[in-house]
């Protein structure tokens, strides 16, 4: 217990930091929404002078912005990649700090296994990320309560902050994964980052043609945004599937190779 304490006081500056910028994010395109609906006409004549392909890559395809619910998820992808990269790098910094900080000294100094310090990270990840989505969730329900003027599917905002939650947790757990792989694991949180953004631009790529559409099975961190989410409500069962097991692979990686990492201390 004294081990989570530790690591929830070690990463809440940062988490602070996330919640804070991704928090006013939202509320300034919350309210930006009744400007957006005064403009719909000019923003419809634009549009259709653009190639169907860029209105794909765009997530433009299916969206109506006179709809606050279909207007925001719009502009989820943008939390949905500041908040998948605070994540990872949540899960990578949370294995490489007591290396880098040499503080897996003391950790071994005391009675307690490899398999249940791991463990404690582990929660402390769950934590950060269930608080995290909770006051975001929170924060766009006042949101759109206060600067919206039209009623809004409650069920579908909360299942597109699981979907959040559950792709955030995948990569994560691939972001502790990578940093228990890592000889020098200071860099892990570097790679997730970049594993992210690589996806991310997979996922756009397989909009812009049907020849390479598949690509999107590459690019878990857009599969929230992928199909009509508002009319379906909730991310497509086969990507949460997939989601799942990355995590369970990842899980495993980690607990597996942790128990077998050559510190440097």
């Amino acid at each position: 217990m004294k081990l989570v304490k530790k690591d929830l006081n070690d990463n809440l500056k940062g988490a602070i930091i996330w919640l804070s910028i991704i928090s006013l994010l939202i509320i300034m395109i919350l309210a930006l929404h009744p400007i957006v609906v005064t403009k719909m006409n000019m923003m419809n004549e634009m549009l259709e002078q653009f190639p169907k392909e860029m209105i794909n890559a765009l997530n433009l395809e299916n969206t109506n912005f006179n709809n606050i619910l279909s207007y925001f998820f719009y502009e989820f992808q943008f939390i949905l990649l500041a908040s998948t990269i605070y994540a990872g790098i949540l899960g990578a910094n949370i294995i490489s700090k007591e290396e880098s900080d040499k503080t897996i000294q003391l950790l071994y100094s005391k009675p307690i296994s490899r398999l249940n310090i791991l463990l404690n990270k582990i929660i402390v990840v769950i934590l950060y990320l269930l608080v995290f989505n909770f006051t975001l969730f929170t924060v766009t329900t006042i949101c759109m309560l206060f600067l919206g003027n039209q009623n809004f599917d409650y069920l579908a905002l909360l299942n597109m902050y699981l979907g959040l939650l559950l792709t955030q947790s995948t990569f994560a757990f691939i972001g502790i994964a990578i940093a228990t792989l890592l000889k020098k694991p200071k860099s892990a949180s570097t790679i997730t980052g970049g594993i992210i953004m690589v996806t991310f631009i997979l996922g756009i790529v397989s909009k812009i043609a049907d020849k390479v559409d598949n690509l999107i099975y590459l690019s878990p961190v857009n599969y929230l945004l992928e199909g009509d989410f508002i009319s379906r409500g909730h991310m497509e069962i086969k990507y949460m599937v997939i989601l799942f097991i990355m995590l369970i692979i990842a899980i495993t990686v980690s607990i597996r190779r942790y128990d077998r990492k050559d510190f440097n201390l």
